[in-house]
Parts: C-alpha cells; sequence; structure tokens
C-alpha cells in the first residue's frame, strides 16, 4: 500500500509525515545506509516511525489540530510557536518532525518493532540461577519505564511543551516558561 504523506492539509487518511523520498535524502545525508532493504520494508517502517512520534510526543505538542478530528496524524497544528517564538503556519509540517519521524523510521528499519516493543514491564535488575547471583546494574537509559532517544528528543525539542504543561495551549502561553 502507497505511502500517504501529510502535506499540510490535514488529510483524513494520512499515514505518514514525510515521503520514501525524502527517507531517502535524509539517509543519504546523514547515514547509516539503508540500500538493503526493499522499499516495502522502508514505507512499512515509515509508517511505524511516524506511528512512534505521534504516539509518543503528542500529548505535549502545542496548540491543536488545524483540521480536528478530520485529520488522521496530530500535525498540521494552529496556535503553535517554537521555542524562538516563531509561529509555525497552520499548514507546515515542520522540518523538526519530519527529521524526528525519519530518525524515529530508520530505527524502526534497522530492528521492525524495536521503538515499541510489545513486552513491558520492569527491567531485569537481578536474578538467580541454581547456586549463581548476578545483580545488574539499573538501567540507565529508563525514563517513567520508556527508554529515552535523545537523538529524537533533540530534533523535536523546538515543538514540545515541558512534559510538565501536558497537552494542548494558547500560543502566546505556550513559551512563557522559556524567558529566563
Amino acid at each position: 500500500m502507497p505511502l500517504i504523506v501529510e502535506d499540510g492539509t490535514g488529510i483524513i487518511n494520512a499515514d505518514r509525515y514525510v515521503s520514501a523520498s525524502e527517507f531517502g535524502t535524509y539517509a543519504d545525508d546523514n547515514g547509516p545506509s539503508y540500500a538493503d532493504f526493499s522499499d516495502d520494508e522502508i514505507e512499512q517502517a515509515i509508517r511505524r516511525g511516524t506511528r512512534y512520534i505521534d504516539g509518543n510526543y503528542a500529548s505535549r505538542w502545542p496548540g491543536s489540530k488545524t483540521y480536528g478530528r478530520d485529520q488522521r496524524l496530530a500535525w498540521p497544528r494552529e496556535n503553535v510557536l517554537d521555542s524562538d517564538g516563531s509561529e509555525i503556519p497552520d499548514n507546515e509540517i515542520p522540518w523538526d518532525l519530519k527529521a524526528a519521524t525519519i530518525e524515529a523510521s530508520h530505527r524502526e528499519l534497522i530492528e521492525p518493532g524495536g521503538l515499541v516493543p510489545d513486552a513491558g514491564g520492569a527491567p531485569v535488575t537481578s536474578e538467580t540461577v541454581g547456586p549463581i547471583s548476578v545483580s545488574y546494574a539499573s538501567p540507565q537509559n529508563q525514563n517513567g519505564g520508556r527508554t529515552t532517544r535523545p537523538a529524537i528528543d533533540d530534533l523535536l525539542y523546538s515543538l514540545l511543551l515541558p512534559s510538565s504543561q501536558g497537552r494542548g495551549g494558547d500560543a502566546t502561553f505556550l513559551w512563557a516558561w522559556w524567558e529566563p
């Protein structure tokens, strides 16, 4: 099934923020290679990467969906200022969002399902097999039971509300916390 890319018009059945071509250009410029993967594998990874981005960051997107429930994805949005105080047009899919989606998609290409594994629960901190017991250091990359991904977080930084703000908000209030 071909990709249906959100173009800023609130496409009701859009399932990604980037095209396979945009993915390829970004990956060519930033590496690593994706040459060993089929077009279908790349498209599926882009779908999963987009779902990951919306699923994990939707509660921290500022503003509201431009077309409300008539659009499938969380962007485009209205009443949004970036961290510099610049208004993001309500029909734009920001470059930061596209780059983060490509980063997430590439991770999904390399390890399908790796961003959102089905297995849950706390990490193993110790185990005993027969007379042998082993204790492990606590994981350094866990945040509330979720693995942090600084490369993706950094790309989205200028688009996110602080985690304590929660969902939505008025653009004039959005970056009040930002001022020194």
